[in-house]
């Protein structure tokens, strides 16, 4: 947790916000509450010099409330691609892409 600072450079999609070590905290809070066996894996991971990117899956059951909808006890796997940008060894910047829509289809449609 010591190389996430107050203040980082997120974008996701299309947006792009700062967030930092508190904000990173809570989401991750809020994932382990919807989801209590979310796991990842890695699937690849390439880093040079200041720069690191991740292809990775996650994977849990949706047992707990999260982002406004009702567990629903179902199981979500979802492709995600993660890349971070380092200044001086601390987190300046990172990019998140995930498959938002298969997500969105397993745990809403029956």
């Amino acid at each position: 947790i010591e190389l996430i600072p107050d203040t980082v450079l997120f974008h996701y999609g299309a947006a792009t916000f700062e967030t930092g070590r508190r904000d990173l905290i809570a989401l991750i809070a809020d994932w382990r509450t919807g989801f209590p066996d979310l796991e990842f894996t890695v699937e690849d991971l390439l880093a040079e010099e200041e720069l690191v990117a991740v292809r990775l899956t996650y994977r849990g059951t949706h047992l707990g409330p999260w982002r406004n909808l009702e567990p629903t006890g179902r199981r979500i796997e979802v492709d995600e691609m993660m890349f971070f940008r380092f200044d001086d060894g601390v987190l300046a910047e990172m990019w998140e892409l995930d498959d938002h829509p298969r997500r969105t289809r397993q745990l809403t449609e029956a």
